[in-house]
């Protein structure tokens, strides 16, 4: 019996095609996975994986239902800002000076804008 060495992962040559196309899959998995990198690259990569796999599902349901898909969406957002809007009321600081909130939201938008600038230049 021989063994073939496709890299990290070793078969036996009476191994199908399959089996040894999977063991290199494999080894290109263990490769990309000792790669340093870093580690918000590595959440969008499998955030990607992930959002291209269910693609495949999602994209026949949301082409059958658009409507219920808007409307959705739009109770989604109306529901987080009517939250945040009570959730901002409770605490004091917010209530008896509302600029504070306003420029807090300001700096959080700018600072995501220099965060999202620096990440394109890395590309």
């Amino acid at each position: 019996m021989e063994i073939k060495n496709l890299g990290l992962v070793s078969t036996p040559s009476f191994a199908s095609d399959g089996v040894q196309n999977r063991c290199r899959e494999f080894d290109s998995l263990i490769a990309r996975m000792h790669k340093e990198k870093d580690p918000i690259q590595q959440m969008e990569e499998m955030v990607k994986e992930v959002h291209d796999s269910a693609k495949k599902y999602t994209q026949p349901v949301l082409r059958r239902y658009p409507l219920v898909f808007a409307f959705l969406i739009v109770f989604s957002i109306s529901a987080i800002s009517d939250g945040f809007r009570l959730f901002a009321d409770d605490i004091s600081l917010f209530r008896e000076h509302p600029t504070i909130l306003i420029v807090i939201g300001v700096l959080s938008l700018l600072l995501t804008g220099k965060l999202y600038k620096s990440l394109e230049k890395m590309k």
